[in-house]
């Protein structure tokens, strides 16, 4: 079976939570029409963080070229900006291949980043930056949330009360723009250009033939799943790298999906495509 284009070569997006089937879904593509799976989920990037983050395997990833995996230390920090840029540039050299580029996410700042741009934000502020921190020592990354609600109340609604990189940047982009950062973000971006892109939703299916109550099931994996990404996390920062100031694991696992996101960006898609 081919594919029968004109045009823009396709480009398939695969979104969807954890356990979905989205990595098998992206390796049979892959498989059938010569494709390379472009990861999107920000913590996959980072090495030695595996519980929780459902990457491949080394046998799946042996199966396809497989790209920005385990490519970001612990103590480093992949902006979303950077992903960007690095991704883009991958997504090029697979279309120069003459191959079907599969991103498979994930991340909802990280997508939108890659699919619809980002906007100019001014530039970091080590000394604001450092005085945030400082706030999160004393008073929690809650305070933080409390700050950018104040600034900002729609971008507060879309960061989590813990992801304190996010929030740091998005009260320095306020600050310093002297502007909501929501509003900037609906300005002066560059989306993707030269691919047809199919976004394709993966969803988790209950089984109803084992008659299971959804929230035994949660119980009983939530649990010890969220234990044993604690421990992980703490052995990562046992280790005393300099500048290891963030906790990966920052969002309850069960909120580590972007269905909010999803439904925004096929929205944005559709009027590109079909409402010109």
């Amino acid at each position: 079976m081919e594919f029968a284009l004109t045009g823009d070569p396709l480009l398939i997006a695969i979104l969807g939570p954890t356990a979905s089937g989205k990595t098998a879904l992206s390796l049979e593509l892959a498989e059938r029409f010569q494709g390379e799976i472009v990861n999107c989920d920000s913590v996959a990037m980072y090495r030695e963080f595996e519980i929780g983050t459902a990457k491949p395997s080394a046998k799946e990833r042996a199966r396809v070229p497989h790209h920005l995996f385990d490519l970001v230390a612990p103590d480093s920090y992949m902006t979303a900006g950077e992903y960007a840029r690095q991704g883009r540039q991958i997504l090029n050299d697979i279309k120069a291949r003459g191959h079907l580029p599969i991103v498979v996410g994930g991340t909802g700042l990280y997508l939108r980043a890659l699919l619809e741009g980002l906007f100019p934000g001014p530039q970091r502020s080590e000394e604001l930056r450092a005085r945030l921190r400082d706030a999160v020592e004393r008073r929690g990354a809650v305070s933080l949330h409390r700050i950018l609600r104040r600034l900002d109340a729609e971008a507060a609604g879309k960061i989590h009360a813990n992801d304190t990189p996010k929030l740091i940047r998005a009260i320095e982009v306020c600050v310093a723009a002297r502007r909501q950062m929501t509003e900037m973000w609906r300005q002066g971006r560059e989306p993707l250009t030269g691919f047809r892109i199919l976004p394709v939703v993966a969803r988790v299916i209950p089984n109803y033939e084992l008659r299971i109550n959804a929230s035994e099931v949660a119980d009983a994996f939530e649990v010890p799943l969220a234990f044993l990404m604690a421990e992980e996390n703490h052995a990562l920062h046992s280790r005393e790298w300099k500048g290891m100031t963030r906790t990966v694991y920052a969002m309850p696992f069960g909120e580590r999906n972007i269905w909010g996101v999803t439904a925004g960006i096929l929205r944005n898609l559709y009027e590109r495509v079909y409402c010109g």
